[in-house]
């Protein structure tokens, strides 16, 4: 099976684009499953071994909605 292959140009820098999805806020914007995201806790420490908050998101599953 040949793989699906999408692309598309956005004009902002890989940086502001990078910052947008990732940010938990946005997942319903641009996830058409995602109906909400709901953080919970607080981060803790500093750099890369950092423990985030959790992430709880709300989906709706075509055959489910």
């Amino acid at each position: 099976m040949a793989p699906f292959v999408n692309s598309i140009e956005i004009n902002r820098s890989a940086d502001e684009v990078f910052a947008y999805t990732v940010e938990p806020a946005t997942f319903p914007e641009w996830q058409r499953d995602v109906l909400d995201v709901r953080v919970e806790g607080r981060s803790v420490g500093s750099g890369r071994g950092r423990a985030g908050p959790a992430e709880r998101h709300r989906a709706c599953r075509a055959a489910r909605c």
